[in-house]
């Protein structure tokens, strides 16, 4: 997969193309099957397959202040869009002269700039300055440029909906189980490893810690998780904040792997979260501190079966 990202005059692709459209934060289930659309028309029609989206949220680029809002960071999106078989993925940098550009004029755009043959979009998508195309205007209008729409319906799982904004709600509430059956994998985290303060390994929990986007909407605690390194999935527990007890101020996820030794600082690891176990505290001693983490490391075991 070819990753393109820049403003968007300068963004092409010559060949011609079957094109997803959407934010696709989360890349959920829904986002999924518009994705797995346009790539088997792509096949189809011997075209190339794309997916259009962008480095932030339109709502974070109008609200500069919002917090938690993001379900995956860049790298995590890029992954899951990669494994579905996607020859470009193109992010736009949002800016008021894209913004700015009317229904018709992006439909234009999208003509001259990626060679569009068909679009494959969500039934809630919306285009254009304040968002006044929609998916009638986009099958009313298309077919001027020479392109079909094709509008992929809402999906539900066991009777709940498949949207980006139910997904925040589990996650912000720690309900990474509920979120993960929407998502149609384990929510997950990934980046390299880097090094602490050691704190943990002198308690004798020793942590592989990775910074994460500040913004993401996962809720502050302890998880349990499976950590992959390189092929192989690892059973551990995660703490996923600011670390209160020793007053950090950048947000990391602190895992600490079972059974397991190795040095991997700087190595890539994933970590998958499967169930919320309790709040971050801050806690009055270093004592205090350790006896939590082993009564963790007990509900780790029991829930893993070791």
């Amino acid at each position: 997969m070819i990753v393109l990202k820049g403003s968007f005059e300068h963004l092409k692709i010559i060949e011609k193309s079957s094109i997803a459209l959407g934010t696709f934060d989360g890349v959920h289930l829904g986002h999924q099957s518009i994705i797995s659309r346009a790539v088997e028309e792509a096949h189809k029609r011997h075209l190339k397959s794309v997916v259009f989206t962008f480095t932030e949220p339109v709502f974070t680029y109008f609200n500069q202040r919002s917090k938690n809002y993001l379900i995956t960071s860049e790298n995590v999106k890029t992954e899951i869009i990669k494994n579905l078989n996607v020859d470009y993925l193109v992010y736009v940098e949002l800016n008021y002269k894209f913004l700015s550009l009317s229904p018709d004029d992006f439909l234009k755009y999208l003509k001259s700039n990626f060679n569009v043959q068909v679009i494959v979009c969500g039934f809630n998508y919306t285009f254009g300055n304040k968002a006044a195309g929609d998916v009638n205007f986009l099958k009313e209008n298309a077919q001027k440029y020479g392109i079909d729409s094709i509008i992929v319906d809402e999906i539900e799982v066991d009777k709940q909906k498949v949207s980006s904004s139910i997904i925040r709600q589990y996650l912000s509430k720690g309900n990474v189980e509920l979120a993960n059956n929407l998502l149609g994998y384990n929510y997950y985290l990934k980046g390299i490893v880097t090094r602490g303060k050691r704190l943990a390994s002198r308690l004798g929990f020793a942590t592989a810690n990775i910074y994460i986007e500040k913004n993401l909407c996962l809720k502050n605690g302890v998880y349990l998780t499976v950590t992959k390194l390189g092929e192989k999935y690892y059973p551990s527990i995660s703490n996923v904040g600011y670390n209160p007890t020793f007053n950090e101020v950048l947000r990391v996820c602190e895992t600490h792997i079972l059974d397991f030794s190795e040095d991997i600082y700087n190595k890539d690891i994933k970590v998958e979260f499967k169930k919320y176990l309790r709040n971050e505290i801050k806690f009055n001693s270093l004592e205090e501190l350790k006896r939590q983490i082993k009564n963790d490391v007990k509900i780790a075991r029991n829930y893993f079966r070791l």
